[in-house]
């Protein structure tokens, strides 16, 4: 199964009606991903986090991702 069918056969679960306010959200979540710091292990805000990235689609190296510790260097200016 191709990653195209997955997102067809989702997109299907979800009423017509209803879209807009589904993507709104996962917009919103993905906002508020990348503001966010990941809380620390064991804290009461760890799975509301989690979720959070699930639903803004914010996953591997994300620019608040605590476990890659590697930054990128902005390009250089143009002369």
């Amino acid at each position: 199964m191709d990653l195209t069918s997955v997102i067809a056969a989702l997109l299907a679960l979800v009423p017509a009606e209803y879209a807009v306010y589904v993507l709104a959200l996962c917009g919103a979540c993905a906002v508020a991903a990348a503001l966010w710091k990941r809380p620390a292990d064991g804290s009461k805000w760890l799975a509301l986090y989690l979720v959070v990235n699930a639903l803004g689609c914010n996953f591997l190296a994300a620019r608040n991702n605590s476990k890659n510790k590697t930054v990128s260097a902005p390009p250089p200016a143009a002369k």
